[in-house]
């Protein structure tokens, strides 16, 4: 399949993610954030959440993200040295830094707008698309506050350092890449657009490099 419209796409994608992001850092960040709180509540409470503590929740005050996560492990009290129980570690965090977790959405639908994905025929996919990126967004804030918690528990265990490690390693990838990539990644699953002018087949030729 063909792109119907010669043009190149990726200017058009550029320029929507700008004034996307612009318009939700400067607008919709605090509604989005929100919006992020209210789709995750449930899905964090069932993967990681104690019985008897909310996953979840937005200090009032401080406008913190709080997160509670079920541990069940041996942690070694770093005052009195005594190895005790831990059930359960609480871990909280800045909007600002959960709002790597929301930038996503836009991004996304920037790059089905550059190639016309809010039409009647196209509307489905970007739909499709979108319900995805939320996904991602629960999954990759539930590992978030699962890696932390565990970070911060291992951090005082001398005997830990390859668990140490691995979270380093998962939180990165989690933090600074799942957030950014996710977006094209998807864009190019869904959208037959996008994957005929990455992916052309040797009878295309790819959008924007016609001669």
């Amino acid at each position: 399949m063909k792109l119907t419209n010669p043009a190149n796409p990726v200017p058009r994608a550029a320029l929507a993610c700008v004034l996307g992001l612009s318009a939700w850092w400067f607008l919709l960040k605090r509604a989005s954030l929100y919006a992020l709180f209210l789709i995750s509540y449930l899905p964090m409470d069932i993967l990681i959440g104690p019985p008897d503590l909310k996953a979840v929740s937005i200090n009032t005050q401080t406008e913190r993200w709080v997160f509670n996560v079920a541990l069940n492990i041996d942690a070694k009290d770093p005052e009195t040295g005594k190895v005790q129980h831990a059930s359960s570690m609480e871990v909280d965090a800045t909007p600002d830094e959960i709002a790597f977790f929301v930038s996503g959405w836009f991004v996304y639908l920037a790059l089905s707008f550059a190639i016309g994905g809010f039409g009647k025929k196209k509307l489905l996919s970007t739909a499709k698309g979108l319900a995805a990126q939320l996904g991602v967004s629960i999954l990759a804030l539930t590992v978030y506050a699962y890696v932390n918690a565990f970070g911060s528990v291992y951090a005082d265990l001398g005997n830990r350092a390859g668990s140490v490690w691995f979270l380093k390693w998962l939180y990165h990838v989690d933090y600074l890449v799942v957030p950014f990539f996710a977006p094209f990644l998807i864009a190019l699953i869904v959208h037959q657009e996008w994957r005929d002018y990455f992916l052309p087949t040797r009878s295309q030729t790819p959008v924007g490099n016609k001669r």
